[in-house]
């Protein structure tokens, strides 16, 4: 989507519908003709070419070589013997004709404008169908002569730091807490807008960067960003720490190492400047890329993760060993730290001092290597990410498996399917055994979690059971042993699920015209054969016809979810689908999402239930249970 598409959305989103524009007598200005490729949101306004019908009256010759022409529309006419007429003169038919012209349209879907297969209908050479899913006609005919000017919108409400931050790039990293601007080129509207990565999801910052979440764009960029507001100019350079002499930090800490991890307090060097890793949010961020002090490219990102602490010379004194006798002595050291899978709690030792893996999500890099207490010269500090020191041990414990298993449900009757990652399709609460020991033999049970994490179950690799983000996808159960018994097989469909599928068609039928009335939409005189009044008789109408739509109604059995490309076929609100047995229907004002197969009902995705596009609707009846019907399809 073009930035000023999500600009005329945004204002929308904040400032409620723009004021109605006035409009002068006569047709109203084409605005720009639509382009396929273009970008357009919610708010745009097009012009483009449209076929109609218009009805006119014409001079026609009554006679055998124009049969249309009627002789009751002739102002005079020669008969036969038998009074049938011969010759007529000042005769008249209604003609319809298709007419090219050009009609004004707005959009109201930011997902479907930019679509050519959602164009306006005259220049749709997909499925014109599909137009009314998108855009809304708001004038036709529109004076092709003139070009409209669009409405000027005012800016929405300012965000609260005062000039823009940097726009938004696709080629850029993203994480929690960043903010960007993204700028309309149209000179009616001289503001942008700012978006901030939001920080209070399952996965904080994970989708900012990443396709499909482009902030104010993209289908699902609600999910990643927040909108903060409007902004305009340019937010002053961060000027760089006032390195104030008497502001002596004494020693300098360790240069900062990108390679690095740190944490909240820890401190580094740049030059001969001290910088603190802040606590609160950002402090995740102090290790991350284009959070490095004094980092030129991003010097609104760097002071949310890193405090300049002031001056330093020379070097800080190596660190004296831990203090142990100050810690609690737990007793005898647990088993020493091997690549595996810890649970939050879980103990290991290094060096007389215990260590607990801590919960969720830090916990997740309990088993990595790199994250081993005490164990990585290059990144000595890396460890503190996922343990916590609980005390000081001397001799051992009893042999206690790492993790703990008995600490876990260990009655679980039978091991389910082992964990694949050829399958694609798992759902939330399938469980899996994942195999942690061949020698000795230990399994543990995992159950992928509802929705809306169910969608990392099927991602693999870091979020497969035991590995860096599994616990975002799936929840540790406990050990097991043995196999479960075979899976029973679903209860067959009976295949007699019925329900009335209605549409709107448009019908015409016979119908008596006013004269009084003569442009009654119920019978318009235009649609009539008229014989103009005479001195003998009154003017006189016949073949009148009146064009209605009417909602027919026809008994369908509820099938399968199909993808569909007819119009004629398309799902509407209120038509039902089957998963199995269970009924699912198109919740209303949802019809165009109900045809996308990203939101079929169950798909492994979730977002057919987390946009409410389905809904369940009971049971169709299972093989041999009998028949059902429904009268009519949901609205």
């Amino acid at each position: 989507m073009h930035p000023s598409a999500a600009l005329v959305l945004a204002a929308s989103l904040l400032l409620g519908p723009p004021a109605a524009v006035a409009q002068e007598e006569g047709p109203a200005a084409c605005h720009a003709a639509y382009q396929s490729g273009a970008t357009y949101g919610a708010g745009a306004l097009v012009s483009a070419a449209k076929t109609i019908e218009v009805t006119s009256q014409v001079d026609c010759t009554f006679g055998e070589d124009d049969p249309d022409c009627p002789a009751a529309t002739c102002d005079d006419c020669a008969t036969d013997e038998d009074g049938n007429p011969t010759t007529c003169v000042g005769c008249t038919k209604m003609v319809t004709e298709d007419v090219g012209v050009a009609c004004n349209y707005e959009c109201f879907s930011d997902v479907w404008c930019s679509n050519d297969g959602y164009a306006p209908p005259g220049v749709n050479a997909v499925n014109p169908a599909f137009s009314v899913y998108a855009w809304t006609e708001l004038d036709c005919p529109c004076d092709d002569s003139e070009t409209a000017t669009p409405p000027t919108l005012p800016a929405p409400p300012a965000w609260d730091s005062g000039g823009c931050p940097a726009e938004f790039s696709s080629a850029a990293e993203y994480g929690a807490g960043d903010a960007v601007s993204v700028c309309s080129a149209d000179p009616s509207q001289p503001w942008c807008l700012v978006y901030r990565c939001k920080s209070a999801t399952p996965a904080p910052g994970k989708f900012c960067d990443m396709d499909g979440y482009e902030p104010g764009s993209s289908l699902y960029w609600e999910q990643a960003w927040t909108l903060e507001g409007s902004c305009s100019g340019t937010l002053g350079p961060t000027s760089a720490p006032s390195f104030d002499p008497a502001n002596n930090a004494g020693g300098c800490p360790g240069a900062f190492d990108d390679e690095a991890s740190y944490g909240a307090g820890d401190s580094v060097s740049v030059g001969n400047a001290v910088f603190e890793c802040r606590d609160g949010a950002y402090a995740a961020a102090c290790g991350q890329p284009g959070y490095e002090p004094l980092n030129e490219d991003h010097a609104d990102a760097w002071p949310l993760a890193w405090e300049y602490q002031g001056r330093c010379e020379g070097t800080i004194a190596p660190t004296s060993s831990p203090n142990y006798e100050a810690l609690e002595d737990v007793g005898g050291c647990p088993g020493a730290w091997e690549e595996g899978d810890y649970a939050e709690g879980d103990r290991v030792s290094a060096n007389g001092v215990v260590y607990a893996c801590k919960g969720w999500p830090m916990g997740a890099h309990c088993g990595q290597s790199g994250h081993a207490p005490l164990a990585d010269d290059a990144a000595p500090d890396a460890w503190t990410i996922a343990w916590t020191v609980v005390g000081h041990c001397s001799g051992t414990v009893g042999p206690s498996a790492s993790p703990t298993f008995d600490a876990l449900v260990a009655d679980i009757a039978g091991c389910p399917a082992e964990y694949s990652n050829e399958k694609d399709d798992y759902e939330g609460g399938e469980q899996v055994t994942l195999t942690v020991s061949a020698d000795p033999e230990r399994k543990l049970v995992y159950e992928c979690k509802a929705y809306p994490y169910v969608g990392y179950c099927n991602q693999h690799g870091p979020f497969a059971p035991g590995e860096q983000y599994a616990s975002m996808a799936w929840t540790r159960l406990g050990a097991c042993t043995g196999t479960l018994a075979p899976t029973a097989s679903p209860t067959p469909y009976g295949g007699t699920c019925l329900y009335d599928r209605c549409r709107t068609v448009e019908t015409t039928e016979a119908c008596e015209v006013n004269l009084d009335d003569p442009n009654n939409a119920n019978c318009p005189k235009a649609s009539c054969d008229c014989a103009p009044a005479t001195e003998e008789a009154p003017e006189t109408c016949t073949g009148c016809r009146r064009t209605f739509d009417e909602e027919q109604c026809v008994e369908s059995p509820v099938d399968n979810w199909t993808q569909f490309t007819a119009p004629a076929d398309l799902y509407q609100a209120g038509d039902y689908v089957r998963v199995g047995t269970t009924k699912y229907y198109c919740v209303d004002g949802n019809a165009v999402n109900c045809n996308s197969p990203s939101h079929q009902p169950e798909d492994a995705s979730g977002l057919w239930l987390y946009y409410g596009i389905w809904a369940a609707d009971g049971e169709c009846p299972a093989a041999g249970g009998g028949g059902e019907r429904r009268l009519r399809g949901r609205k």
